[in-house]
């Protein structure tokens, strides 16, 4: 899985944890379902946000319930086998997937000519195929897509010997990628029936389609330059390719940051103008803010987003209290399909539904609570990211035991100043994060979603931030993290 808009639900009301497990594991679905299992490896948390706000936009009322029983299923391998009744939403998402996924096989056939990728362009020549039938039958502008896609290649070999600015070869080289993300944002929303949305989400594509160009090009900087591969950054500001001189210059780094940072501000105001609710807008926001302070650094706070201490990430429990837990779960399923089949065997099965259900509701108190039945419990065994995130909460388990520090209430941090450097503008939230000296109380995570708002910081005498695994909500933290 790769993508910036990657989701973190731990701590969401049950209908946005449902929301996002039906659109996540349903573009997958749908992936296998229309294009052969094999095509499910495309997947990417970005075309899943797309799939998120084409439902959240065209169907907002739509009860996600009612999606086929394979959608609802934790099952990995149990596919939607009606076609007719696959989400638009989702088809839409699955085609982009594998569309896109050529055009990016393509550009690293042509970058580095390796045959891993002209492997893999033979292995899913087929899948392109029919997503692009599948493209022309919704009479989707593919040939203005394939001609904006495939002038890549001549934008690259222009930018090294271009005259103009670096802002003007940066946009030049993201305008395929923006341009691309922009078209099949718009397109999304004539085939969902929202045309009203259409301009909005073309803008708001744009800005998506830019910002991941350019972050991109700032992760696999140094990558690129050991490779010999093309990077727009090196390119657009005229670095020389020297292996003495790998690591990316402060003073550009800076500067890259900081355009991310504004764009990322200018793709914020584009998702709160669209038609859908502000709860689920502000959901994407935060979730984009923390995947882009974790790839570049903190981002700058605009207002605060912790929640209160009853919201605690269900994963991070302590030993005792997990499985306090568990048993109560298995005890109400228990009790449930007793009671739904009391004139067959509910009572005599009941002890054994207890029984298969608390290890799975132990392992992954998160995953296993949002299911309605021991079925769907069950069928949790058979689930990818369960089994991921059962082998790390048994390591997390036997590594060390997890306390929880209550949380403060949430400071506000000012808007950034972009006419300082950025390293100062970030300084200021990690400041107050670190605890200002005074006697005022902030949270050192009002931008971090570790458990979504990471519940657990407390900063007052120091950062304890057990919820984080590998989260950089305190990167730069002051006052001395203990976990990121």
């Amino acid at each position: 899985m790769f993508g910036l808009m990657k989701a973190r639900t731990c701590t969401q009301p049950v209908e946005l944890k449902l929301h996002r497990r039906l659109h996540y594991c349903g573009t997958c679905k749908t992936l296998g379902s229309l294009y052969g299992q094999k095509s499910r490896i495309l997947l990417n948390h970005d075309t899943v946000f797309l799939a998120e706000m084409l439902s959240a936009i065209a169907a907002p009322d739509e009860n996600l319930r009612e999606w086929q029983r394979a959608y609802q299923s934790f099952n990995c391998l149990a596919l939607p086998t009606a076609q007719d009744r696959l989400p638009l939403a989702l088809q839409i998402a699955a085609t982009a997937t594998v569309i896109l996924a050529q055009f990016k096989i393509t550009d690293h056939i042509n970058d580095s000519k390796h045959f891993l990728w002209k492997s893999a362009g033979k292995i899913f020549a087929g899948d392109f195929r029919k997503a692009r039938a599948q493209l022309i039958a919704w009479q989707f502008p593919f040939d203005e897509l394939q001609n904006i896609l495939l002038s890549q290649q001549s934008r690259e070999i222009n930018a090294l010997r271009s005259n103009q600015s670096a802002g003007e070869i940066l946009d030049d080289l993201a305008a395929p990628t923006a341009l691309a993300t922009a078209m099949f944002c718009r397109e999304g929303a004539r085939l969902t029936g929202n045309l009203d949305a259409e301009e909005l989400l073309e803008q708001m594509g744009y800005v998506f389609g830019k910002l991941i160009y350019l972050l991109d090009a700032f992760e696999d900087y140094e990558k690129d330059l050991r490779k010999g591969d093309f990077n727009a950054i090196r390119a657009a500001y005229r670095i020389v390719n020297d292996p003495s001189t790998i690591k990316m210059p402060d003073d550009l780094c800076a500067e890259v940051k900081r355009e991310c940072h504004q764009l990322a501000f200018q793709l914020e105001d584009k998702i709160r103008a669209l038609p859908m609710s502000a709860t689920f807008a502000e959901m994407l926001i935060n979730r984009l803010r923390h995947n882009l302070s974790g790839k570049i650094g903190a981002l700058p706070v605009i207002q605060p987003i912790c929640k209160t201490a009853s919201a605690i990430c269900p994963t991070k429990l302590s030993f005792k209290t997990r499985f306090r837990q568990a048993v109560d779960f298995s005890q109400t399923l228990a009790r449930r399909y007793r009671a739904e089949h009391a004139r067959k065997f509910g009572r005599w099965l009941a002890p054994l539904i207890f029984l298969l259900v608390l290890p799975i509701a132990f392992v992954n108190p998160q995953q296993a609570t949002t299911a309605n039945s021991f079925g769907e419990c069950l069928s949790l065994g058979l689930n990818l990211m369960f089994i991921g995130a059962a082998l790390n909460a048994i390591a997390a388990l036997i590594s060390k035991p997890i306390q929880f520090a209550m949380p403060n209430s949430g400071g506000q941090i000012p808007p950034p100043n972009f006419n300082q450097p950025l390293a100062s503008a970030n300084q200021v939230g990690r400041k107050r994060r670190g605890g200002s000296g005074d006697n005022s109380d902030s949270g050192c995570c009002d931008s971090c979603d570790c458990c979504d708002c990471c519940d657990c910081c407390d900063c007052s005498d120091g950062c304890h931030c057990d919820c984080c695994d590998g989260c950089n909500c305190c990167d730069g933290c002051d006052c001395g993290c203990d976990c990121c």
